[in-house]
């Protein structure tokens, strides 16, 4: 057997186990670019109050960080404000192979991201690679969040959604204007 055909097998064994381990976390995954699932990632998961919308991603560490270069000319404003459009029009959309708002919407949360405090508590995503980003429709406000885990397996469904309610119920009796 050739070195080629054993990295092969790795790579289709190690894109099974995620989609298995995905599978029994809560999510349906709808696999773009399998050969990426392979490497340590960056997560974020999106969350929508007004419609109880959710969707998640994985964005290998390197392609992150190329992303936030090829986006550090936007200011914060910016990107908050850019990111707000992209998931107001992106609720509710079809997922799965192919669908290029999902890869826009990637790409929209790095720019953002990468420049809140939450990023920078995270010393650059090494302490916590996996970010929320509660979308408060009403208000036009986004909030992210950030939460512990592997860099290489989506969290629980169940967990993100539980971290996003305690967002929630803080931002509440915080900001209450946000969740109006």
């Amino acid at each position: 057997m050739s070195k080629n055909s054993h990295s092969a097998d790795y790579m289709a064994a190690r894109v099974q186990t995620i989609h298995t381990v995905a599978r029994a976390s809560g999510w349906e995954l709808h696999t773009s670019n399998a050969e990426l699932m392979v490497e340590s990632s960056v997560f974020f998961y999106v969350f929508d109050t007004q419609s109880n919308w959710c969707w998640s991603c994985s964005i290998p560490k390197t392609m992150f960080f190329e992303i936030s270069v090829q986006t550090n000319d936007l200011t914060a404003e910016q990107a908050a404000a850019s990111l707000q459009a992209k998931i107001s029009d992106c609720v509710g959309k079809p997922v799965g192979p192919d669908q290029q708002w999902e890869s826009e919407l990637a790409i929209h949360l790095v720019a953002y991201v990468t420049k809140t405090e939450t990023y920078r508590q995270t010393q650059r995503a090494t302490r916590a690679p996996h970010f929320g980003v509660l979308h408060y429709s009403k208000t036009r406000v986004i909030r992210p969040f950030a939460l512990k885990g592997s860099d290489r397996f989506l969290l629980p469904a169940a967990t993100v959604l539980e971290y996003a309610n305690e967002v929630i119920s803080v931002d509440s009796r915080r900001h209450p204007e946000w969740v109006a």
